[in-house]
C-alpha cells in the first residue's frame, strides 16, 4: 500500500530575504566591482520603469532628482 507524503507548504520568502540570498550569492562570487554593477542595474531598471522620467526614478529609488541626473548620466542611460 502506498501511501502519500505530507508535504507542508513552503511560504514564500519575502522581498527582503530574496535580496539577501541574492546578495549573500554574489558577494560569494566576489565580483569585481559588486557596488557599481549593483547600482547600475537598480538605476536602469527604476529608469526604464519610470519610462525615463527623472522626477518618477527618483521617487522609486528614495534620492534627489540631482542624484538621478548625475547617474543617468553617468551610465549612459539617456
Amino acid at each position: 500500500v502506498a501511501t502519500a507524503a505530507v508535504v507542508a507548504p513552503v511560504a514564500p520568502a519575502s522581498p527582503e530575504q530574496r535580496i539577501a540570498e541574492a546578495l549573500a550569492e554574489l558577494l560569494g562570487r566576489e565580483e569585481p566591482a559588486l557596488f557599481e554593477q549593483m547600482e547600475r542595474g537598480l538605476v536602469t531598471a527604476a529608469f526604464a520603469r519610470a519610462q525615463g522620467n527623472q522626477l518618477q526614478t527618483a521617487r522609486l529609488l528614495g534620492v534627489t532628482r540631482n542624484v538621478v541626473r548625475t547617474l543617468v548620466k553617468r551610465y549612459a542611460l539617456a
